[in-house]
């Protein structure tokens, strides 16, 4: 079994320990997981045909227009959480998102830009790019924290999926470090924050 199988197999323990289903391990239940939107043929996959665990392949341009407001999104939460919380490995995790995810931004715009001869137009379909930020703007103190753990988590295992689905089909070699770079660094990720959930929100009873 390869390493990166094994990462979409424990992300997927953690999203059903996060009480979100394992089905993309997507965003809020919904994201950009379900079929429609994940076919090889209307994502721009190559033809080959072929799937993993239910991932299907995803072409680099719509990964490109759909990782970035994946990316904005995750940096609109870690700045809410910079404002909002009072915890500072919750602060830690925010500044880290930040940092990372602006910088990969920029990368993919840049790519886009080299590869498909035009600045990259952000998909406007699917939840991924199109994130209800109520409940994180509204709650304060445990509840924020709560909420930010359970959606950044879901967010987070989203991401790897993507970043899984576009590996099927064999990218540019730039491409294929970005991926490895996220699945690595949102794995550990989730881990920290599940491990947080447990010692600061355990369940009742």
């Amino acid at each position: 079994m390869t390493a990166r199988l094994v990462t979409v197999l424990v992300v997927g323990v953690v999203a059903v320990a996060a009480g979100l289903g394992i089905g993309a391990a997507v965003w809020a239940g919904g994201d950009h997981g379900n079929g429609a939107g994940m076919s090889s043929s209307d994502t721009g996959a190559h033809d080959t045909g072929s799937s993993m665990m239910g991932i299907a392949a995803m072409g680099e341009r719509p990964f490109l227009q759909q990782m970035v407001p994946h990316h904005r999104s995750a940096v609109e939460m870690a700045e809410l959480a910079l404002e909002k919380t009072s915890r500072p490995e919750i602060r830690r995790l925010a500044q880290q998102i930040v940092s990372a995810q602006e910088s990969e931004i920029v990368d993919m715009g840049r790519w886009h830009r080299d590869w498909f001869g035009e600045d990259l137009v952000a998909s406007t379909s699917g939840l991924h790019a199109n994130v209800d930020m109520t409940e994180l703007e509204q709650a304060t103190g445990d509840d924020f924290d709560r909420a930010f753990l359970r959606l950044m988590i879901a967010h987070h295992a989203s991401a790897i999926m993507m970043a899984e689905s576009v590996m099927i089909g064999s990218p540019r070699e730039e491409l294929g470090s970005l991926t490895d770079e996220i699945t690595a660094a949102q794995a550990k990720e989730i881990g920290q924050m599940q491990q947080w959930r447990e010692q600061w929100f355990p369940p009742l009873g």
